[in-house]
């Protein structure tokens, strides 16, 4: 794990999505939405679906008004685009 750590450190997208599965298994769910939010933040659909639906549960959730809105719809509308970004 420590390589997919410093992976994930190092802004590898795919690897936080990784980090925030690891710690969603391991019902770690703060951390697990730490990581999704990076991912997400990096642009990786799956990241986003898994962060809307986190936040949607409120897992990982601290209180109210501590997260942004959810992007699960963007998620999905980003996996249906084809090459020139229409659905």
């Amino acid at each position: 794990m420590a390589f997919l750590a410093k992976a994930a450190g190092q802004g590898h997208a795919y690897a936080m999505f990784l980090m925030g599965s690891i710690h969603d298994v391991r019902k770690e769910y703060e951390q697990a939405v730490g990581w999704m939010r990076k991912g997400a933040e990096a642009g990786l659909p799956k990241a986003m679906f898994f962060l809307g639906f986190l936040l949607e549960t409120g897992l990982g959730v601290v209180g109210p008004g501590c997260c942004r809105p959810p992007r699960h719809r963007q998620a999905f509308q980003l996996s249906f685009l084809d090459s020139n970004g229409t659905l």
